[in-house]
């Protein structure tokens, strides 16, 4: 199986859902799912 090189941060799926979530006025949310994933 072949290793992945990318951080949960650079994932495009994270990155999006915390858009949305800041989009949708949750920016608390979308803080701890960026601090969960660095």
């Amino acid at each position: 199986m072949e290793k992945m090189n990318t951080t949960l941060t650079q994932d495009e799926n994270v990155m999006e859902l915390i858009r949305l979530l800041k989009e949708n006025q949750m920016k608390n949310k979308a803080n701890d799912i960026f601090e969960s994933a660095t």
